[in-house]
């Protein structure tokens, strides 16, 4: 009998899906500006406008935005934008229209009532006619805004079994001990949740577990599903995480990308220009297991928009800024030069054992590779 002596090679299968994608450009960005500060020191945010991608500066969904400006403000709900300048007209609160404009302010009312305000806000009205309102400078400064999230943050399109059938009948709605949390979420979801793969898919955390302290001291854990968590790994609960592909997970961690509400549904919403993600995943629709709570993607939303405050934190000039000391306690103060500069470092965890860090990125990183869904058993999952 003759052997077969040749097989058909194949050419390789294009990075991105076959329909038409549009690029996305770093000219596609919009500046939203604080109007308190002069024109060189006034940049909060500059963020990426891939909403619609027309030329030259693209276009960013308007409750996005305006969730990423309120809160850095510290949950400055009543805020606003106006186009361009700051005497610019004033948009239209219209969560779901987009925004195309090169740069708009955003404003923070100045409450009627003075009196109560701490010293440094009633002193900066004097130094400008409009409201030099303090901003936080970090996630582990951010107060999490109990019984006052936005309102078109509020889910009422999560899906009961967003992963597909299952075989484990009732026992999906009993909450897995923490050592079983991985192989929990990738059993529930049972593909990526951004991208329907199958093939290494990871479990992902929405606030991150090196937040944990943030996460404690904000009483987060009132929105897991298991609520006999120790307080060490209160972070490590289902409703506070996700599958993703694994290149998708390293984007997520990368601050790439976050999770909104956009004309009442979730979807993915990328920070910054990919060759590949973005343009095939920016506006995709999610489907989210009922168990994933929205506070979660709250913080993960937060977590992902401070770094993009870097420009404004720069030490060259005062900012009026919300933090807290090194006893917990809230202060409002103006920091410049080393004052800021030592604020910065303190609030990115310095005083945090490096070593602590590298150990617990190694043993997630060891997690990842042990726990996979496999491609060639859809119903099994590897861990």
């Amino acid at each position: 009998m003759s052997l077969q002596t040749s097989v058909s090679l194949l050419r390789p299968f294009p990075a991105s899906p076959s329909r038409n994608l549009s690029k996305h450009k770093s000219s596609h960005r919009i500046r939203f500006l604080h109007p308190g500060y002069s024109d060189d020191h006034n940049l909060l945010l500059n963020l990426s406008a891939f909403d619609t991608l027309g030329p030259p500066h693209g276009g960013i969904h308007y409750g996005t935005a305006f969730l990423a400006c309120a809160i850095v403000a510290g949950n400055s709900w009543s805020g606003y934008l106006t186009e361009s300048t700051r005497d610019g007209n004033r948009v239209k609160h219209q969560v779901d229209a987009i925004l195309r404009n090169e740069q708009y302010y955003f404003h923070v009312p100045i409450p009627e009532d003075q009196s109560s305000l701490p010293a440094p806000i009633r002193f900066s009205f004097a130094d400008s006619s409009y409201h030099k309102y303090p901003v936080c400078p970090s996630f582990r400064n951010w107060k999490f805004p109990h019984r006052d999230l936005p309102p078109f943050w509020l889910a009422h399109d999560m899906i009961p079994d967003a992963g597909g059938d299952t075989n484990d009948g009732d026992l999906s709605d009993i909450p897995p001990p923490t050592s079983n949390i991985t192989l929990a979420v990738l059993r529930r979801d049972r593909s990526c949740r951004l991208s329907n793969s199958k093939d290494y898919v990871e479990c992902a955390h929405l606030c991150p577990d090196t937040e944990t302290n943030w996460f404690n001291g904000q009483a987060m854990a009132s929105y897991n599903t298991n609520s006999q968590l120790l307080i060490d790994n209160s972070v490590n609960d289902a409703a506070n995480a996700i599958a993703l592909r694994a290149d998708i997970h390293s984007a997520f961690d990368d601050h790439s990308f976050v999770f909104v509400r956009k004309f009442g549904v979730w979807v993915a919403h990328f920070l910054k220009p990919t060759n590949e993600l973005g343009p095939c995943y920016h506006n995709t629709r999610i489907g989210f297991h009922r168990e994933v709570s929205p506070a979660f993607l709250l913080s993960r939303f937060a977590y992902s928009i401070f770094p993009y405050l870097s420009s404004f934190l720069s030490p060259t000039a005062k900012k009026l800024l919300r933090f807290r000391d090194e006893n917990g306690i809230e202060m409002i103060k103006e920091l410049g030069g080393d004052d800021l500069r030592i604020v910065m470092t303190k609030t990115r965890g310095r005083s945090e054992s490096l070593k602590r860090r590298r150990t617990e990125d190694d043993q997630e990183t060891q997690q990842r590779r042990r726990c996979r869904i496999s491609s060639a058993d859809s119903s099994s999952t590897h861990c």
